[in-house]
């Protein structure tokens, strides 16, 4: 069977096992994962897409580029990714005329801190989106999408485009991995695009923290090979599990 690790993978064998077991092994979540109300990831998958046909379609060039994308690349995109998730307007805080509004008005600012910052050129390499898969050894896959990787002042940098300030850097730091194990280096920097705050973020690569990564890696597969998968609640966890209903581990809110 072949076994994909991702860092969606990978994340969720950090928070609970009993959980990576279900939903990656067992294969369990994905019809419980596909009737979810996704209105809040709607703008995060919509800037995105956006941003990965700005790079990708080198949309820089085009006369009247925030236009474009503001008035006729924006409602294309809505209506697809729409049309592709299951959303429940009704139970979510915003509208989705508000949610459209919000992006219309971001795409501007987004442009430029690109443009403030140099984070687009001719030259180097300057890709949206970057797909990429090794196999580590028998069936296990390491793999990503990478949501920017670009030649920035003439270092390689890897980003990650977020449309909220929650995030966990480790998720840069699995990417890095996966670059290195197919390019033989690690980028020369990594680093967050925050798209409602219109803010580059950048980290210095602490190779240490590369390294534990790694060791977890080799020891999640450790884990699949001998069928240990303890399950690790808390309330915290619990209360946004896919599984909360009917996990048999669960803690439920006092």
């Amino acid at each position: 069977m072949k076994i994909k690790l991702s860092w969606s993978a990978y994340d969720r064998w950090k928070k609970c096992p009993h959980i990576f077991n279900l939903y990656h092994i067992l294969h369990e979540g994905y019809e419980i994962d596909r009737k979810r109300n996704r209105a809040n990831t709607v703008y995060g998958s919509v800037i995105q897409e956006i941003f990965s046909r700005f790079y990708n379609d080198r949309l820089w060039t085009k006369k009247n580029c925030v236009a474009f994308l503001q008035k006729e690349l924006l409602p294309q995109i809505w209506e697809f990714v729409l049309k592709n998730i299951y959303v429940d307007w009704d139970d979510f805080n915003l509208s989705a005329e508000e949610v459209f509004q919000s992006l219309e008005n971001d795409i501007p600012a987004i442009i430029g801190i690109l443009q403030e910052k140099e984070l687009y050129s001719y030259e180097g390499l300057q890709r949206s989106e970057v797909k990429l898969a090794k196999r580590l050894y028998d069936d296990y896959f390491l793999t990503g999408k990478i949501d920017f990787l670009l030649n920035f002042k003439g270092k390689r940098t890897l980003l990650d485009g977020k449309s909220t300030k929650d995030v966990n850097e480790d998720q840069l730091y699995f990417y890095a991995i996966l670059h290195n194990i197919i390019f033989g280096n690690y980028p020369d920097q990594i680093g967050f695009l925050f798209y409602r705050e219109s803010e580059l973020k950048l980290l210095d690569f602490n190779i240490s923290r590369a390294e534990e990564i790694e060791k977890d890696i080799e020891k999640l597969i450790q884990m699949i090979e001998t069928l240990q998968f303890d399950a690790t609640p808390s309330e915290e966890k619990c209360s946004s599990c896919l599984f909360n209903e009917i996990c048999e581990f669960r803690i439920s809110p006092k």
